[in-house]
């Protein structure tokens, strides 16, 4: 039986093989050749005109330090950072929560404070001005002066009438002594006065029974009527000067007592006239800052002329405007 021959089989055929770009590597005096996947590597001669690179040298590096260390610290950095910014979350939060979303807030606000105009009280020539503008003074300090030429005079008369008042009073109260020793004499007066009165009455008394019993003559009694009667006179005088010595002792008191008031209303007008002293001097109330400084230096004063106004620092407030919708 004729044996059969095998067909051969047929390779498939074969893509044609692209030659990749060829790369030189130099390899120690050689140059490698590298192609595609499918052409394998061919070490190809250096032309004789290239330049023959040196061999590298063999370094050797020591090994690198262990880094662990270094990286723990940064996750035990990280973690903080992470907690204290838990922390600062949670506490903005809480407020946020607890106020921050009751708060309203506005562009329409102003910076107000109540201020004060300061203003003399007499009329006067401005001396000096002691502060300026914007200057930041202290409560009592000077600012404005006036002359005080003419109210220092007001004050020295004032003082000269007061002087005198005292030295009036003085005087009479001298002449109430006097007078009251006047009346302790009348008085003594009277007493003897009526000791007479008293002896009389009894001589005439006497007499008058001389008389009855023919002892004595009508002239004796007749002369004993008589003298009782002057004493009687005597006495009545005698009262009279204790009347009029007591008299005049109240009158001494009285004008004693209007001089003390005329010495009083004097006082009074002393105190007025120091008043109008102290007030050629403008003292600050309180403390603050100078603002719109308007008065100059030798300017007329008059009671209520706008000098400058005083600002308080401790009460400067905030006036806001809301819309309606925030309220």
């Amino acid at each position: 039986m004729p044996s059969k021959t095998p067909k051969s089989e047929k390779a498939p055929h074969a893509a044609p093989q692209t030659q990749s770009p060829v790369r030189e590597k130099d390899e120690g005096g050689l140059t490698i050749a590298e192609a595609g996947a499918s052409t394998p590597n061919a070490i190809v001669p250096k032309p004789d005109n290239a330049v023959t690179a040196a061999k590298p040298r063999e370094v050797e590096l020591e090994p690198l330090p262990d880094d662990s260390r270094g990286r723990r610290r940064r996750r035990v950095a990280l973690a903080t950072l992470l907690l204290a910014a838990l922390v600062a979350g949670g506490r903005y939060g809480h407020d946020w929560l607890v106020r921050g979303q009751f708060v309203i807030s506005t562009d329409d606000a102003y910076i107000r404070s109540d201020l004060t105009v300061m203003a003399p009280k007499v009329t006067g020539y401005a001396a000096a001005v002691l502060v300026a503008e914007n200057a930041q003074v202290k409560a009592g300090q000077l600012l404005v002066s006036i002359e005080p030429g003419d109210y220092q005079i007001a004050v020295d008369a004032a003082e000269g009438k007061i002087a005198t008042q005292e030295a009036t009073i003085a005087r009479i109260a001298q002449q109430i002594e006097a007078q009251e020793a006047d009346v302790a004499r009348t008085q003594a007066q009277l007493q003897a006065t009526r000791a007479d009165l008293a002896r009389t009455a009894s001589d005439l008394e006497r007499t008058r029974e001389l008389v009855k019993r023919a002892v004595s003559s009508r002239k004796l009694l007749d002369t004993a009527i008589a003298i009782h009667a002057r004493s009687e006179a005597t006495v009545k005088s005698a009262q009279a000067s204790v009347r009029a010595a007591k008299a005049n002792v109240a009158v001494l008191a009285a004008q004693r007592e209007e001089a003390r008031l005329t010495r009083a209303e004097y006082v009074t007008a002393l105190r007025k006239s120091e008043r109008d002293l102290a007030a050629t001097e403008i003292r600050a109330p309180f403390d603050g800052v100078v603002g719109n400084l308007a008065v100059k230096q030798g300017q007329l004063l008059e009671p209520g002329t706008r000098l400058l106004a005083l600002v308080p620092l401790d009460k400067i407030y905030i006036e806001a405007n809301f819309e309606e919708t925030q309220i």
